[in-house]
């Protein structure tokens, strides 16, 4: 899959000037290498759901996706991401949460709805 990069014309320029800088400079340090995140193929890193169950802090759960329709109207998908780690805290059956993927491979919980 290919990504569109942007970056600002002040961005363009600083890349400029480090690569006229590297070029004028020392050939003995290796080339920079960009390295592809875990994970990282997924067009979006951080997702809308719905716990199915409660859901405590310190394990896994699977969540039910719900970006269909049109905010605040949103209806589940058949998209649910199993093994979502939680790390903040319990979290009770049918609320909503959102889920960040990181480096790891492993969707976190980042938010979810108090009450």
């Amino acid at each position: 899959m290919k990504r569109r990069v942007t970056f600002t014309e002040d961005g363009a320029r600083r890349i400029a000037q480090t690569v006229r800088a590297h070029e004028r400079g020392s050939r003995d340090q290796p080339p920079v290498k960009f390295d592809r995140v875990v994970g990282g193929d997924d067009p979006n890193p951080v997702r809308l759901g719905k716990t199915t169950s409660s859901w405590n802090k310190g394990t896994t759960a699977s969540i039910t996706i719900y970006e269909n329709g049109v905010a605040p109207s949103e209806t589940s998908s058949s998209i649910t991401l199993d093994n979502c780690v939680n790390k903040f805290a319990n979290v009770g059956a049918g609320k909503w949460v959102i889920v960040a993927l990181c480096g790891n491979g492993y969707w976190y919980l980042i938010s979810a709805e108090c009450g």
